[in-house]
């Protein structure tokens, strides 16, 4: 560095103006000369009184003084949930490692529906698990053949009318022309091991010894269907005149309120707003032992709350400045003074709770930095539906009243990650006020391949191949301009239901499934043909000896109307075992709908 721009002493050079010159600077950083930061970090004010002022505006100085915990003593009562029982059916054990959507929701997979195969897609899987099990014993390999001759899947036969619920799909008839003389039809046996029969029936035995072997594996069968498909054993949770299920589980040890009815369940997640809280009967276990702990309260965090430290910012996930409620949306504005202004005042106090379990708080006792003790008590505890009353997660007393509030909180053995497959079977039941009806409008049915098809596309299949077998009349020449017609069709994935008088009630109604016509215009004239819903949504009933009405409550079709879908789910317990079912899931409809129905109607000859 030359020594004409070398500076020894700077200050002396910038008091002295020994070297004047215009500088541009295009950054500004600073120059620590000193290794001490302490300084630095001070946050120094310059002007006290300015800082006072804001505390004045934001009223800072109204605050009281106030502790912050630093402990709290608890004293919890933990009471297993240890029965379970389908609404009006008989009571069985609980148990905590199966959950209870597996055990609740599952719907009866129908093998066969109007005397014809269903779920082929199924029936084949059954047939290659018999297949392997005849192949796992070597005495028993060589019956493959005669099962697959006596349980043949037969192939669909075109030359005849039929009822046509294979015959009138073309998908559905090349999947089943396809596994015709090639695989095993598995459900026919299940169905026959179901009945009461036995595997080795029909079968021509080689050895008279190979009967009994054959009909423990027939045993293999049913409970490996048992375990891959949860099927409702018996008690049957699903209500069909209400589209829900309704189940009720007890905590035996707990004095009180030991008795949680759910019913009300509308599909898809359990969880302890799907109950209601009601008195139980004498406790038939010991009431457990108070669970003394001593913790440490932690402070409550969320995505965008103030920070209280001035060198940190808030997360931007959430941005209470972006909220723009109305005058009069309280609940946001609840939220945003929640948010911005009492963030920091609350704390959490971390318990563990088993699952499948009823927790109540005994006693709470906080401890602040002043030493002081504060006794808190249920912020809930009262009447049940007193107007003063608020708490999170409580239940809500079975039946209203003024019962009083339960604060226990119910951890149901709910499952995790639940995954569902593509509906299988849709129905929107919606109002028509203009034909005074309800109707069960099939969206999406099951094909007898077990695939899924549109309700319209599957009922003008079926309109179509049942007018292949008839001869159509020569058209008529009309010699008024006018025409007569006495009523209009509507597609055949239209169920109605028509108001029913409820038995012993004198203006109560309800709804019955009804039925279409389907009248084809043939010469000869053929007598009209019932229309039967396609869905088993819309099915109770009809697959019994004798057939049985169908009752809907008519409160359960609201204007807005409902949608109903049926999907297999799967889960895994906290065993490790793997649960599959088929469950139904009831949401709200898409508003009325209108059939085009009309009667006496006069239109122009043509």
């Amino acid at each position: 560095m030359s020594a004409r721009s070398l500076i020894l002493d700077l200050d002396v050079a910038l008091k002295a103006r020994e070297r004047p010159t215009v500088l541009r600077w295009n950054r500004l950083e600073g120059r620590p000369r000193n290794e001490d930061f302490r300084r630095a970090l001070r946050a120094e004010v310059r002007d006290a009184m300015w800082m006072l002022c804001r505390q004045w505006q934001l009223g800072e100085f109204e605050g009281d003084d106030a502790g912050s915990p630093i402990s709290a003593r608890l004293r919890l009562r933990q009471a297993l949930l240890t029965d379970y029982s389908a609404a009006g059916e008989a009571t069985e054990p609980l148990h905590a490692d199966t959950p209870l959507e597996p055990r609740v929701e599952p719907l009866l997979i129908a093998l066969a529906a109007d005397a014809k195969p269903m779920a082929l897609d199924i029936r084949l899987a059954l047939g290659r698990r018999w297949l392997a099990l005849l192949a796992a014993s070597p005495a028993l390999v060589g019956y493959r053949s005669a099962y697959r001759n006596a349980y043949r899947v037969d192939a669909p036969d075109l030359s005849t009318r039929q009822a046509g619920l294979v015959e009138a799909h073309q998908a559905a008839a090349q999947t089943f022309a396809s596994a015709a003389g090639r695989c095993m039809d598995g459900g026919r046996l299940l169905l026959h091991l179901a009945g009461g029969g036995a595997a080795s029936d029909g079968i021509t035995l080689a050895v008279p010894a190979d009967a009994a072997a054959l009909d423990q594996l027939g045993t293999d069968l049913r409970d490996w269907y048992a375990r891959v498909f949860s099927q409702p054993a018996g008690n049957d949770a699903w209500r069909a005149p209400r589209l829900e299920y309704a189940f009720d589980v007890d905590a035996a040890a707990r004095p009180g309120a030991a008795h949680f009815p759910a019913p009300e369940h509308r599909g898809g997640r359990i969880d302890w707003h799907s109950f209601d809280s009601a008195p139980g009967s004498a406790p038939s276990l010991p009431p457990p032992a108070d669970q003394p702990a001593t913790l440490i309260p932690t402070p409550l965090q969320f995505d965008g709350m103030p920070n209280t430290r001035w060198w940190r910012f808030e997360d931007g996930r959430v941005n209470f400045g972006d909220i723009r409620p109305d005058r009069v949306d309280l609940g946001r504005l609840l939220l945003i003074e929640f948010g911005l202004v009492y963030g920091n005042d609350w704390y959490l106090i971390p318990v563990q709770t088993p699952v499948g379990s009823v927790s109540d708080v005994r006693a709470l006792v906080v401890t602040d930095t002043f030493g002081d003790n504060l006794w808190v008590e249920p912020a809930g505890a009262g009447a049940d539906h007193g107007w003063r009353g608020w708490r999170m997660f409580g239940l809500s007393a079975a039946g209203g009243g003024s019962q009083t509030a339960d604060t226990g909180l119910l951890m149901p053995p709910n499952a995790v990650g639940v995954l569902e497959g593509a509906p299988l079977e849709e129905v929107l039941l919606a109002r028509d006020e203009m034909s005074n009806l309800v109707w069960g409008i099939e969206r999406l049915v099951t094909l007898p391949s077990g695939d899924s098809r549109a309700g319209g596309e599957a009922a003008a299949e079926m309109l179509a191949y049942q007018q292949r077998w008839s001869t159509p009349r020569p058209p008529v020449q009309w010699a008024a301009p006018l025409r007569y017609e006495l009523m209009t069709t509507v597609p055949e994935h239209w169920i109605p239901f028509t108001p029913a008088q409820v038995p012993g009630q004198a203006s109560a109604v309800r709804l019955q499934r009804a039925t279409m016509l389907r009248a084809i215009d043939a010469d000869p004239p053929e007598p009209p043909v019932k229309v039967r819903p396609r869905t088993s949504l819309l099915r109770p009933g009809l697959d019994q000896s004798p057939r049985l009405p169908y009752f809907l409550f008519e409160e359960e079709v609201p204007r807005a109307g409902v949608r109903v879908t049926k999907a297999f789910r799967r889960a895994r317990g906290s065993d490790g075992a793997v649960h599959t079912w088929l469950a139904a899931r009831k949401r709200t409809g898409k508003g009325e709908s209108s059939s085009g129905l009309a009667f006496d109607g006069v239109n122009p000859a043509g």
